[in-house]
Parts: C-alpha cells; structure tokens; sequence
C-alpha cells in the first residue's frame, strides 16, 4: 500500500480499532471497503456518521413492539472471513446487500454449538456436527458472492458473554429477516439438507419434520430467485 500514517485520518481510524479492541479480521473488514477512498481527510467522520446513522435507524424502526422502519437492513452481515456490523459495508451512502443462505435445521442431537473466531466469539454457532463453515464460505465465493446473511452468524443466537441482549435486537431482527430474502441478489442459497451438507434424498426425509419443505420458517426465505448448495454432483 502506499498510505502510511501520514495520510489524513489513518492514524485516528487505526487508533479507534485499538479503542474498540478490534483484532486484525474486524479491522481489516472496516478499512478494505475505504482504503482506495479519495478524501481521506473525511473519512473518519463518515465513518463514525455510518455507526451513528445506523444506531438512529434501528432506534427508531422499533417503537413499543410495533415496526415502524422497514428499510432497516440487518443488523450484521457475513463478508466470508467475520462477521461484521452491515453499516461497515456502507460506502457513500450505498449499502452492499448480502446474499441469503438458507438451510434445514438438523435434529439437536445432530448439532454442535460451535464458539467461533468468525463472530468473535461473540456466541456458540449451532451447525450439524460433520458440518464446516468453511465449506459454506467456498461455496459461496464460487458464486461470486462478497457478503452473504446466514442466521447462525448474523442472528444472535442463545448463550454468549452478549445473552442478555438478544431478546432486545430479536425484537427488531427475527421479524426483519424477511426482508433480507426478498430483497436478495442474485438468489437465495438454499441447503435442503442441513447446513453445509452435501444434497442428498433419502426415504422418509420430504415427511420428516426436519425438511425444508415442511417448515413454516422456510416461507419467508424462499426469495424471488433460489439455487440448491451442496449439490457434489458433477
């Protein structure tokens, strides 16, 4: 790179990933979508406008229990290496929309909670137990995707140091969801048969209550546009 601390607002923007106690993948998330910016010398202010801008919208889109915005967008997305907030992928005003991968939820005897250095740790992930996120993430590099919404990662979920504050953003997240499927581009990524698991048909498995299909869940991620994953078929 040719930007050294010398560059208007580098040092403060470094400064702040060390105050926030951001490691290297959180920090890099936040720099890669500016680092080719032109005005450098705003672009910590923009920065700390995105943070603020988006704290206000979800703020506001809740009053009581009633939704009240519903141009919020999620709350975190998955760039393929961390999970991050989704005002991060806001460069001038134009947010990068994730691509949305569903999947059937496998028995809880068939899962694992998994803690994870893509959510900071932030809460154990519950993927199947021969599952690997990485596979997930290649797969999805392979269709060109840059961020994509997975519930596991971007929805909290149970236990964490953050616990106590999930019932508050389920308030506003679990009824948004909707919105992240029906506004996807190109396709909802759709895992018919568990997470990262290979495609596969076995008898009895369209009666299960385990199945995609049988899953009320599932109406609200069937998009405009839908491709099946894990399928190893040549």
């Amino acid at each position: 790179t040719s930007h050294t601390l010398d560059t208007p607002s580098l040092f403060s923007l470094l400064k702040d990933c060390i105050t926030n106690d951001y490691d290297f993948g959180m920090a890099y998330s936040l720099l890669r979508r500016i680092w080719y910016t032109r005005y450098w010398s705003t672009i910590r202010a923009k920065v700390c406008k995105y943070e603020k801008e988006d704290r206000e919208r979800r703020r506001k889109a809740l009053v009581g229990n009633q939704i009240v915005g519903v141009d919020v967008g999620p709350r975190r997305v998955w760039n393929l290496n961390r999970v991050v907030p989704w005002w991060i992928t806001n460069v001038n005003g134009k947010f990068r929309w994730p691509q949305p991968i569903s999947h059937a939820w496998v028995d809880k005897k068939e899962r694992a909670d998994v803690w994870m250095p893509i959510n900071g740790y932030e809460w154990p992930v519950p993927i199947p137990k021969e599952s690997d996120l990485k596979l997930v993430r290649i797969e999805m590099l392979n269709l060109g995707a840059e961020y994509a919404w997975l519930d596991v990662l971007c929805l909290r979920q149970a236990g964490g140091p953050g616990e106590d504050m999930r019932a508050d953003e389920w308030k506003l997240d679990v009824p948004m969801i909707g919105a992240v499927y029906d506004s996807c581009w190109p396709a909802v990524v759709i895992y018919l048969s568990g997470l990262g698991r290979p495609l596969s048909l076995e008898e009895g498995d369209l009666d299960s209550d385990r199945s995609w299909f049988r899953r009320a869940w599932t109406l609200q991620e069937i998009g405009d546009k839908r491709m099946i994953a894990g399928d190893t078929n040549p």
